[in-house]
């Protein structure tokens, strides 16, 4: 199965690293698509249960509650959006962990 998302889709983009994730937020603005950005899981879930987002792109590695968690979270309101990993976790466990909660696709920064 192969999602393909349109310029005009919504997309959660949550990860703790300022710099990178600011950058990653400017990319995306500048192909065209709408972003939000959250630095923490817990501002990331609020963000989504408010929103109406097409794509969550999440860092796994995060304070207080790891992107895993907020992964299954966001699952539990809605099994059908589509679910990235964009992380510095680079290990096979994280990648199997990650594809078997659902994530579509699995990124090492």
């Amino acid at each position: 199965m192969h999602n393909t998302c349109k310029m005009s889709d919504h997309i959660l983009l949550v990860d703790d690293d300022k710099v990178l994730s600011s950058m990653t937020l400017e990319y995306l603005s500048s192909k065209g698509f709408t972003a939000d950005l959250c630095h923490d899981a817990d501002s990331g879930f609020r963000q989504f249960s408010k929103g109406n987002y097409n794509l969550c792109i999440l860092d796994i590695t995060m304070p207080f509650k790891d992107g895993f968690t907020l992964a299954e979270e966001i699952r539990s309101i809605a099994p059908g959006v589509p679910i990235i990993f964009l992380t510095g976790n680079t290990g096979k466990d994280d990648r199997i962990k990650g594809l078997s909660l659902g994530a579509d696709d699995y990124v090492t920064k």
